[in-house]
């Protein structure tokens, strides 16, 4: 049996009428259940940093990284009585550089055809996913909150390039990547400080 609208479809040339063509139907995403969770992140991260990598415009990415750069507000609120210490050396001893290259390195493997993006929460309890540096990144909060990775890959791949230490803070997402260099750094150095009282020889 022909439904009415197959009918007409048919009918059409007959009385003269344009055939119509279905417009395509746009798949749209599906939102994020909560701001904090991985797909949130995916899509900050796609919508935010590789659309303008994928546009070849270093200062452009460099701005979008840098309104991923975590705050002193941030470090105290994660770290507790270490934060202040912690993002200093963030400032001086991370952020410079990861601005300097991450914009190029970002524009090339865009050219590359690393355009698809994969969030993962990295933890004791996701073992295939969590790097020795995310752990210690993890040990050293005051307060917990999840951390995630964001994966860069070609299509149909499963490994790529890892970006890690992925945060939300205060309405946005912040990255403290490379941040386990410096609390190593930071605990041999006190380990190796002399006490402020102790008694002189």
């Amino acid at each position: 049996m022909r439904t009415p609208l197959l009918c007409l479809a048919l009918l059409a040339p007959a009385l003269g009428l344009p055939a119509c063509k279905a417009d395509p139907v746009e798949e749209e995403r599906p939102a994020p259940r909560r701001p904090d969770e991985p797909r949130a992140l995916m899509y900050h991260f796609e919508d935010q940093v590789l659309v303008v990598a994928k546009s070849g415009d270093e200062a452009k990415v460099r701005a979008a990284l840098q309104a991923c750069l975590a705050t002193p507000a941030d470090f105290t609120a994660v770290f507790g009585e270490r934060g202040a210490a912690l993002h200093a050396a963030y400032t001086a001893n991370i952020v410079p550089k990861f601005l300097a290259e991450a914009p190029a390195f970002l524009i090339a493997r865009a050219k590359e055809g690393y355009t698809e993006v994969a969030v993962r929460p990295v933890g004791p309890a996701l073992p295939d996913y969590t790097m020795p540096g995310d752990q210690v990144t993890l040990d050293a909060m005051a307060k917990k909150q999840p951390m995630m990775s964001v994966w860069l890959r070609q299509p149909e791949q499963t490994l790529g390039v890892r970006l890690e230490g992925w945060l939300y803070r205060e309405g946005r997402w912040v990255t403290v990547l490379k941040l386990h260099r410096e609390i190593t750094r930071l605990a041999g150095a006190a380990e190796e400080a002399p006490a402020a009282d102790a008694a002189p020889e």
